[in-house]
């Protein structure tokens, strides 16, 4: 979470320019200016969770108006520093648990690895564990994770039934289905056809998700989006091979996966994450957008497809075009700059469907072309209608 934003968001201030200080970090700073603090230390201290970092110049910017900056109380100082020095300290289990989780993932993409899932489960395995040990040291003190009656920690089973209202009965069943595969494929071989199935790779699939979740809101910095992908390259479920398995390891696998299906939460995406990805557009300039319809072949208990749906992508070049093809002749690419460039954050967010960076490139999409058309029919109507008044005015 990123606490400066939260803090303005719960007083209701005003929105500030990521790369400016706000009201309550120039205070901090001002007051560990006054404690001599070395700059770089204060810079570590206002940078760590924000998004977009400052740099000395925004030290230099207190110390020039300091007569007009008030400090902090030394309470809410020593509470601010404190605070961040809680997430370092707690910071390595969460580290390793982290790439523990990444470790478990590339392994699994790895085509090159024949072990994947047997990898995968073992990795996932030290990966939550390692995260589990973390909130329940969080929530009831570190003693928590010890085992009273030997010196050891808490196994992963031990935790899972101790985190009653931290954790949703979906994540622990899917956990626990994540053991229950690595006891099962590390004590014995088995194909990779055998295990590569619709309902073990919805349930892995989910275990990635979930983790992610967890670990983000522990802190934002330890999201697995900021360092690789957490979608899962399956193999395509080949049911003749499956068939053609000795009937002893087939019969295993067959009743691991009817346990997944009769499970409780079977349709709990937090338990398996039931979405199979279909054939994307490779087009630099088409969308990657998708839609999920429900599946109609249920032989093999697929619920999801996911089905290619294209949606256009146009260059500054193509808007441009358009344009003087609908009568703007004059209409150039400084002037379709200019008109997104009225309301940047707005229109270059991805967030409000105006476009998409592809690649390294900025492309705009349907909805753009049709505002900036709107856009420049709304101000020539209203252009005309000055010129008139004016005209009237004259006579």
């Amino acid at each position: 979470m990123n606490y400066h934003i939260e803090y303005f968001k719960k007083k209701g201030g005003k929105k500030y320019r990521e790369g400016e200080t706000t009201k309550l970090e120039k205070k901090l700073i001002k007051s560990m200016l006054n404690y001599n603090i070395r700059n770089q230390d204060i810079l570590y201290i206002i940078n760590y969770g924000r998004e977009t970092t400052i740099n000395s110049a925004r030290i230099d910017d207190v110390i020039k108006k300091d007569d007009f900056i008030e400090k902090v109380c030394d309470n809410e100082l020593e509470k601010y520093i404190s605070k961040i020095n809680h997430i370092k300290e707690i910071s390595y289990r969460l580290k390793k648990s982290r790439e523990a989780m990444i470790n478990a993932i590339q392994i699994f993409n790895n085509p090159s690895m024949e072990f994947k899932y047997e990898s995968f489960c073992v990795f996932s395995q030290i990966a939550w564990l390692g995260l589990l040990q973390e909130i329940m040291a969080e929530n009831f003190g570190k003693d928590s994770i010890n085992n009273n009656k030997n010196d050891k920690k808490l196994s992963l089973t031990q935790i899972l039934k101790k985190l009653d209202k931290e954790l949703k009965e979906p994540i622990k069943e899917n956990i626990l289905k994540i053991k229950e595969l690595r006891n099962l494929v590390e004590h014995d071989i088995y194909e990779v056809e055998s295990i590569n199935r619709p309902e073990i790779n919805g349930v892995i699939q989910a275990n990635i998700i979930n983790f992610n979740k967890i670990i983000s809101k522990l802190d934002i910095r330890l999201s697995l989006e900021e360092q690789l992908s957490f979608s899962l390259q399956f193999g395509g479920f080949n049911k003749e091979k499956v068939i053609s398995l000795q009937d002893s390891k087939k019969t295993v696998i067959n009743s691991f996966c009817e346990s997944i299906k009769n499970n409780n939460y079977n349709d709990n995406v937090d338990f398996c994450f039931g979405i199979y990805y279909g054939k994307m557009s490779t087009s630099k300039n088409n969308a990657d957008r998708v839609e999920i319809v429900d599946g109609s072949d249920t032989s093999e208990n697929i619920i999801k497809v996911i089905q290619e749906k294209v949606s256009p992508k146009y260059r500054p070049t193509d808007i441009v075009n358009y344009i003087q093809g609908k009568g703007f002749k004059n209409f150039k690419i400084h002037n379709h700059t200019n008109l997104w460039q009225e309301d940047e954050e707005k229109f270059r967010d991805e967030k409000n469907k105006y476009g998409a960076m592809v690649s390294v490139n900025w492309l705009w999409n349907e909805k753009w072309k049709q505002y900036v058309l709107k856009t420049l029919k709304e101000r020539e109507e209203q252009k005309l209608k000055e010129q008139e008044k004016q005209n009237q005015k004259s006579a």
